[in-house]
């Protein structure tokens, strides 16, 4: 596993928030639930302090994106007013 890595931009989020999940195309020809992606994911979020809690996700969106290098996800983490 790829350790995770913290954009020095970010900061931490205690209140509502929106995730945008953006994951790389499986280059397998296994089929994958890109649904199955996002638990751990969010998991992450809380446990770097990058969110509060995952109780304060208002909406959650997830794609996959041709160009991200394999096993990679892009997270956009924007407060909610």
């Amino acid at each position: 596993a790829l350790p995770a890595q913290r954009s020095t931009r970010c900061c931490s989020h205690s209140g509502r928030v929106r995730l945008v999940y953006e994951l790389s195309r499986p280059t397998t020809r296994h089929r994958v639930d890109l649904g199955n992606r996002e638990k751990a994911a969010t998991d992450l979020l809380v446990g770097l302090g990058i969110i509060q809690d995952d109780s304060l996700v208002e909406e959650i969106t997830l794609r996959w994106v041709d160009g991200l290098p394999p096993r990679r996800v892009r997270v956009l983490v924007e407060d909610v007013a």
